[in-house]
């Protein structure tokens, strides 16, 4: 009897060394029956590894589901923004503007030519009359007008800060020979204007006719 209780005891001993995580147990003997019992401390130490198992199997569970979560809002953007217009700025920002101007000349009997110009015909024929200073030649039926309109554009480049500004618009230029074959040109920013501007140069009188004069534009 005392050989087997050696044996088993040696047994356990060993156990011990070779498995560190393995329960303990506990050996009582009284007379011939013996007794093998696990030791309670033991117990606890195995549910507590137990229960840290289980927590680190939710800690890799919940970080499944953040990625999952993080690969779902990915595709939700994607999605949109390939649905969504891609609005970029724009190299250049261009502003345009008109500006429309008359003119005006009348010729009295005399050769003598009146002009005016402004930014309505009223008041481009209103300034020729007053410049012909009243009395009966100087009627406004007798008032020959045109006008031109003036395109300004505005060129701003955001990314360089640079502003160009461009200006469209026709300029007039004619020509006359009065009687003695002598040439007289001028130029203006309407046909109405060039053509005041020709006969006051041709000095006026009897020899420097209207209808003797040709105009043309860029």
């Amino acid at each position: 009897m005392k050989k087997k209780l050696l044996f088993l005891f040696s047994l356990l001993l060993a156990s011990t060394f070779i498995f560190a995580n393995t329960p303990h147990f506990l050996i009582t003997s009284k007379g011939e029956s013996v007794s093998v019992s696990v030791d309670k401390g033991i117990q606890k130490t195995n549910e507590v590894e137990a229960l840290k198992r289980e927590v680190q199997t939710l800690k890799n569970e919940i970080s499944f589901l953040k990625n999952a979560v993080r690969e779902l809002q990915q595709s939700v953007f994607a999605s949109y923004y390939q649905r969504a217009p891609i609005t970029t700025q724009p190299s250049t920002i261009q502003v345009k503007s008109k500006k429309t101007l008359w003119s005006c000349y009348l010729q009295d009997p005399f050769g003598k030519t009146f002009s005016g110009k402004g930014s309505t015909e009223i008041e481009a024929s209103g300034i020729a009359l007053k410049a012909c200073g009243g009395g009966i030649y100087c009627k406004k039926d007798a008032l020959k007008c045109s006008s031109e309109t003036e395109t300004n554009e505005t060129v701003i480049s955001p990314s360089t800060g640079y502003i160009i500004e461009t200006s469209k618009k026709r300029i007039w230029s004619c020509l006359l020979q009065d009687s003695f074959q002598r040439t007289f040109t001028s130029n203006g920013e309407t046909e109405a204007e060039a053509r005041g501007n020709t006969l006051k140069a041709c000095g006026g009188g009897i020899h420097c006719k209207d209808e003797k004069m040709s105009c043309s534009h860029n």
